[in-house]
């Protein structure tokens, strides 16, 4: 949508700015929205990786209204969330294996 304009980063014809927060996201391990897709909606999401690391079988996510909470209340979450998808990932793993 040509002139839209998040309240994170604008989106323009030159993705610079977007590859520049898509790394620095994929480093820290997580993804941010920060009312991008639904105005007045903040979210964080983790991935849930296959044992080992080796690939993703999941994502886990955590979003709510900011009357209720803030982006920086769900990011001092993300501790408890990555923990929650290490959880996670060896139930979601043995369910994804093909039965004989």
């Amino acid at each position: 949508m040509p002139g839209y304009r998040s309240s994170r980063i604008p989106i323009a014809p030159d993705t610079t700015l977007l590859g520049a927060e898509l790394d620095r996201l994929a480093s820290l391990g997580l993804s941010i929205d920060n009312e991008e897709f639904v105005r007045g909606m903040v979210a964080v999401a983790v991935l849930v990786r296959k044992p080992g690391g080796s690939g993703v079988l999941a994502s886990l996510a955590v979003h709510a209204p900011i009357a209720r909470t803030s982006l920086d209340d769900l990011l001092k979450n993300v501790p408890k969330i990555k923990e929650t998808a290490a959880r996670l990932a060896p139930l979601l793993h043995a369910d994804a294996t093909p039965q004989r």
